[in-house]
């Protein structure tokens, strides 16, 4: 996705590198440029602010749970769990909620 987005500006066809992306990510062929750039901006600014609330939240869980506080770290994982918008981070956040359950 990174790397997509870094060419977008640059102007290059991106149909050569869409047949190798997975069908999820392929874009109408009668789709405009804009509507394209748009997409992948969207997409890459979601998994940006993801990773850094993610990478944050897991921080201050680790802090939680070495106090002992293991309700403030789920509670932390939980709020987090109800804004994330990407299913990967999503998925990390259920297996550390699980991790945290089977370990207390």
């Amino acid at each position: 996705m990174r790397a997509l987005h870094a060419r977008l500006p640059e102007g290059h066809n991106s149909s050569r590198s869409s047949r190798r992306s997975p069908s999820t990510v392929l874009v109408r062929h009668r789709a405009s440029w804009h509507d394209v750039h748009r997409t992948v901006t969207e997409v890459s600014r979601r998994i940006s602010n993801g990773s850094r609330r993610l990478s944050r939240t897991l921080a201050e869980v680790d802090r939680c749970r070495d106090a002992g506080n293991v309700d403030g770290a789920r509670q932390l994982l939980n709020d987090v769990l109800v804004v994330e918008v990407v299913p990967h981070y999503q998925d990390i956040l259920r297996a550390n909620l699980a991790a945290l359950d089977d370990e207390f």
